[in-house]
């Protein structure tokens, strides 16, 4: 198995704080892992919009840091649609903040995919 890029995306402080955690824990149970943060991995200076676009690109798997608003945030819809262009191929996983469950949550797009 070869190194499987992950798009870790987030949407507001707290759900930035678990992106930033998963993707230093991500490593350490699955050595092929190579989660990418947009605002740990993006160099200082870069230009963001082209950074993200690749990794999204690139990604055959994200996971969504998701908060009660981070669920409808436009960045993370837009993230989760870029890498599920292929949905039989890519695989979109919502992670809920703790305390959170699937019925704390208002219906949407991200509704259709397997949460944990």
């Amino acid at each position: 198995m070869g190194i499987v890029p992950i798009f870790v995306s987030w949407s507001g402080s707290k759900s930035q704080a678990i992106a930033k955690a998963l993707r230093d824990w991500l490593p350490t149970v699955i050595n092929a892992a190579d989660p990418w943060v947009s605002s740990e991995d993006i160099d200082a200076g870069a230009r963001w919009t082209p950074e993200i676009q690749d990794r999204l690109t690139r990604s055959a798997f994200a996971v969504l840091c998701v908060t009660p608003s981070a669920w409808t945030a436009p960045w993370m819809l837009f993230e989760a649609g870029a890498v599920a262009h292929a949905i039989d191929k890519a695989r979109v996983c919502p992670y809920l903040a703790p305390g959170l469950s699937l019925s704390d949550l208002p219906g949407g797009p991200l509704n259709q995919f397997q949460a944990q």
